[in-house]
């Protein structure tokens, strides 16, 4: 059931960009926040490769309950785990797709402190009848700046799925994020 949930609750945040929704209540696990590990559970399995910064204790963890690969390089993940903006790799060095197979493109899931109070930008595209505004905390304009470089093509680039300490929110590669 909790599975079901986190579903409808991650593909609500993909159909509504910058909008946040709360997943069911996870335990923590060792560096991992409960919302990230909700996610975790969710979409990794033996086929996803993931590479982040986490803990050993975190990585076997993911290991034994997803059966997922752990990538060596941020360029052969399907799912890039990080927990705060600092210290993220380049966007370049992440897979954001090709002009035959968009779909390809990583998925970034990143922790944040707080749902506000980060750098403000303005979202565009699928799902938002305008535009809206959008703020996750600890977001810088660096990140948005260069999360925009990624989007080169139609529907290239990264997607971005924003964990706060209670509730999840997405940047899906098709939203234009302005500073």
């Amino acid at each position: 059931m909790m599975a079901q949930q986190s579903f409808r609750a991650l593909l609500q945040a993909q159909a509504e960009p910058g909008t946040w929704h709360s997943l069911p209540r996870t335990e923590e696990i060792s560096d991992l926040p409960g919302t990230l590990v909700a996610v975790a559970l969710t979409l990794f399995d033996p086929e996803t490769r993931v590479w982040g910064n986490f803990s050993q204790h975190a990585l076997r963890y993911l290991k034994f309950h997803c059966g997922c690969p752990i990538a060596t390089e941020p360029s052969e993940a399907e799912f890039i785990v990080w927990q705060a903006e600092e210290g993220l790799p380049p966007f370049s060095e992440m897979n954001s797709g090709t002009v035959i197979a968009p779909e390809t493109g990583a998925t970034l899931i990143l922790s944040v402190p707080q749902e506000l109070e980060g750098h403000v930008v303005k979202l565009t595209g699928p799902g938002i009848q305008v535009s809206k505004r959008f703020s996750p905390g600890g977001v810088s304009s660096i990140f948005w700046d260069s999360l925009m470089k990624t989007r080169t093509e139609a529907l290239l680039g990264i997607d971005v799925i924003f964990c706060s300490p209670s509730r999840v929110a997405a940047v899906p590669r098709s939203t234009e994020p302005c500073l």
